[in-house]
């Protein structure tokens, strides 16, 4: 009894499973999927690796970071050490003892207003927007490889390195992340406060006056 009844049970109650008309507008009659629906996934697949593929090429083999996301601003006065790198010479400036100095190629010390100008254009920096990823624009912001102007600013145990190129209107300069493509304006005079070689960041004083001292001055000629 309790196998009979059961049974009838099961043979009103079974599911049957059968497809939707939506599978079945994309099988043939031999169960197989239709080769155009196949074809259609396999197009859009490839277009998206294409898409990636592309934005990855173009902003570069470094890691992207959202503008709002790359740190400029730095407190001029944790900066202790300033390398710039250009197409006439690299110098490495230093804060030794409160001074600048510069210690390569040369040991001199620094034209202390043009050093503290450098370390100070990083005081207010921020990025404004990101004005092009496309490598072929390099030249026209002056940020093409091997010719950019580069800097590397040490604060606090860490570094900050940027490709620099020339200025814009407003006051910006344009520049690139080592590695990345993308082109940036900075809020920053920093394209006017590099120098191109060591001689540009040398102490050219023979003395200092202080001009309240002064009493008066007197020319001797022949």
């Amino acid at each position: 009894f309790p196998c009979a009844y059961y049974c009838h049970n099961l043979r009103h109650h079974s599911l049957a499973v059968s497809q939707t008309p939506q599978e079945d507008e994309h099988r043939t009659p031999g169960g197989q999927m239709n080769k155009g629906y196949i074809t259609a996934l396999v197009v859009v697949l490839v277009l998206l690796i294409g898409i990636y593929a592309y934005t990855t090429i173009s902003r570069g083999t470094g890691t992207v970071k959202k503008p709002e996301d790359i740190q400029v601003q730095i407190d001029s006065t944790a900066i202790n050490k300033i390398e710039v790198s250009t197409d006439e010479q690299d110098v490495v400036l230093e804060l030794q003892g409160g001074k600048w100095m510069i210690t390569s190629p040369i040991q001199f010390e620094a034209d202390q207003n043009v050093a503290r100008r450098l370390a100070q254009s990083f005081q207010a920096a921020a990025i404004d927007v990101e004005i092009s990823d496309n490598p072929d624009n390099h030249a026209t912001y002056d940020l093409e490889e091997g010719k950019a102007r580069q800097i590397k600013v040490s604060h606090g145990g860490k570094t900050l390195e940027l490709l620099v190129g020339k200025s814009g209107p407003g006051g910006v300069t344009y520049i690139r992340l080592p590695g990345d493509n993308r082109v940036f304006s900075l809020s920053s005079y920093l394209s006017g406060a590099m120098r191109r070689n060591v001689a540009d960041y040398r102490n050219k004083y023979i003395w200092e006056l202080d001009q309240d001292r002064i009493r008066g001055t007197a020319v001797q000629g022949p």
